[in-house]
């Protein structure tokens, strides 16, 4: 009798709680599969993988939501009918914000405001503890790096209705949210804030930017919110418009080729400054090398079955060459899921460059700020172009032809359907 006391005191002790940990685990992976077909605006199922073969079959059509229905009920193996995972999570500050959505940032929905001040251009609230006015960005320059973006934030910031931040670049949607406060990136609009404050009638109208170049493809750590899908479920975008739908988003594209190049040279730079000056310098030589190898790995990775989309966002930092934050019409895809075309303005660098003084004034526009004179935008223009092109002939060399022709062949199914795609939307 004793001995059977001590075998069911065992199992109690022992196996009951290792049993009920499997049963949690098993109903959280079966939650997760479920939340893969129906809670993500970007869920696939295996039906949707073809063409694994092609490029050009992974380009087109990736991140295009025309094909998915969001209204067919999910099968399960069992059969058995399943609360949709995508209600509203009841411990997320904005009532409609889905379960998948407030997983992926739950550090934003707990500590944002559901809303902000009325009469007030800026989205901007009171802190309720120390009675101090807070405000967030009502623009992003979202991207791309070294296309141009330090020039159009400087020449933004001149205009007399947009109050300069303390940094280009917080990186908070992408980076920093993650072990920073809102509190330290609210802290980047605090101009903005004191200039309200000071006199809320004449300053109602005024805004501030975040020109983080990585918000607009930088989400290399969705597995960790979504570890068993296919794709991201979402990306910076949603939340960024969840929590500020009435952002206006501005890209700056570039010769893709161009583009990467620059960056290389450009991220080498940081690395050995970052360093001490330690380390190797790179070339054309390294470059070719480096490129090789990032096609090679990216082949691979669409080589095991995975999509293009998810291999873009998966390699866009660790790559040597970081050509795919060239990989424009993945990420431009996502963000016009996110938001409506009246919200996003594309512009391209090497038209900034020749003609400043048409599309400043568009920009202004679009930002909806108050018309300036010819006279003030010429002013404008004529200062020197901000952060420009000095690494690649100087310090890296002429491109070899070799590394063109290889790239031109990598980019070509890219470039032939961001053309499509900026036509048919209309950029």
């Amino acid at each position: 009798m004793y001995r059977r006391k001590r075998i069911c005191k065992q199992f109690c002790v022992f196996a009951f709680p290792t049993l009920l940990v499997l049963a949690l685990v098993l109903g959280y992976s079966i939650d997760w599969s479920v939340e893969q077909e129906r809670s993500g605006p970007h869920g696939r199922t295996d039906e949707d993988d073809g063409g694994e073969d092609l490029l050009e079959d992974f380009v087109r059509g990736m991140g295009s939501l025309s094909s998915f229905d969001y209204d067919q009920p999910v099968n399960l193996t069992n059969n058995q009918t399943r609360t949709n995972v995508s209600e509203p999570f009841a411990k997320a500050t904005y009532a409609n914000v889905p379960r998948a959505l407030y997983r992926f940032a739950p550090e934003v929905f707990d500590a944002f405001p559901s809303k902000f001040l009325p009469n007030i251009r800026s989205p901007c609230w009171t802190d309720p503890r120390t009675e101090e006015l807070n405000c967030l960005p009502s623009f992003f320059v979202a991207g791309f790096p070294k296309c141009g973006t330090s020039d159009v934030y400087a020449k933004l910031y001149r205009h007399p209705g947009i109050v300069r931040t303390k940094k280009k670049e917080p990186h908070w949607w992408t980076r920093n949210r993650f072990n920073g406060s809102l509190l330290e990136y609210t802290g980047n609009f605090q101009t903005l804030a004191k200039r309200i404050s000071a006199n809320a009638s004449a300053s109602k109208n005024l805004i501030s930017g975040d020109a983080s170049v990585a918000t607009a493809w930088k989400n290399d750590n969705w597995r960790l919110f979504f570890p068993t899908a296919n794709e991201p479920l979402y990306v910076t975008a949603e939340l960024i418009h969840q929590v500020l739908p009435k952002s206006k988003i501005i890209f700056l594209l570039r010769d893709p080729i161009e583009r990467a190049f620059s960056d290389y040279l450009y991220i080498n730079f940081l690395r050995r400054r970052k360093n001490g000056w330690e380390g190797p310098k790179v070339n054309v030589i390294t470059f070719h090398r480096d490129v090789l190898m990032s096609i090679a790995i990216l082949k691979a990775c669409m080589g095991k079955g995975r999509f293009l989309r998810s291999c873009s966002y998966d390699y866009a930092e660790s790559l040597r060459a970081r050509i795919t934050v060239s990989h424009y019409v993945v990420y431009l895809r996502d963000w016009l899921q996110a938001f409506p075309r009246d919200q996003i303005f594309v512009l391209q660098l090497e038209d900034w460059k020749g003609n400043c003084e048409k599309w400043l004034p568009k920009l202004y526009s679009f930002l909806e700020q108050e018309k300036l004179s010819d006279e003030t935008i010429r002013e404008i223009c004529k200062k020197k172009m901000k952060n420009g092109p000095r690494f690649n002939r100087k310090v890296g060399g002429e491109l070899l032809n070799i590394t063109r022709s290889a790239l031109d062949q990598w980019y070509a199914p890219f470039n032939e359907e961001l053309a499509k795609f900026l036509r048919d939307n209309d950029m």
